[in-house]
């Protein structure tokens, strides 16, 4: 490319150091990242900007894309600018849940801040790690983990595998699973 201290070679044409420079803003290109494009020489910045057009931006910091592209939301971002809304965690290859606003969480802010809390511990019912089964008992309004409930003489439920048991008449309890896909 530097055929000697004065004389630049690229692509078969060859520039005066004073002549190596962007088009549009004169900005030497020796040791710079430089474009050539219509036979015209651009500085990074300038090669960017005027091919605005053509250049994806990043939904969060504006800037232009020019490697890899994250797609999530109906946006482009940069992997490192997808980040969890609550703490900053990029979640580039990470997975993440979606809140009602449609903003990306890491799992376990989103569980921190959206799942429903046990009345006894007060602790988030998480979903069952195999399964992703979240699995509790709804009492008088109230959320409880299967381990933290008891019937109002004490008693715990008992899992058989397909039900939940108790000795008592359950006719104000209701048991709920839910189903969530993260």
């Amino acid at each position: 490319m530097f055929d000697n201290e004065d004389r630049f070679s690229v692509n078969d044409c060859c520039y005066h150091q004073a002549c190596f420079a962007c088009e549009v803003c004169g900005r030497e290109l020796r040791d710079q990242q430089f474009y050539l494009s219509g036979g015209r020489l651009y500085c990074k910045q300038d090669y960017l900007y005027s091919m605005d057009r053509k250049v994806d931006r990043c939904v969060e910091c504006k800037e232009p894309i020019q490697d890899a592209v994250l797609t999530a939301l109906n946006g482009k971002y940069h992997p490192s600018c997808f980040r969890c809304t609550a703490c900053g965690m990029c979640l580039d290859g990470v997975q993440f849940a979606l809140d009602k606003k449609n903003q990306a969480y890491c799992l376990p802010d989103y569980h921190d801040q959206f799942a429903p809390r046990c009345y006894r511990c007060k602790k988030p019912i998480l979903p069952d790690e195999r399964s992703r089964e979240t699995v509790r008992i709804v009492a008088l309004e109230n959320n409880y983990h299967v381990d933290c409930y008891s019937c109002e003489v004490g008693k715990s439920f008992k899992y058989d595998g397909n039900s939940y048991s108790v000795e008592i008449d359950l006719s104000r309890y209701h048991i709920q699973k839910s189903y969530k896909n993260f």
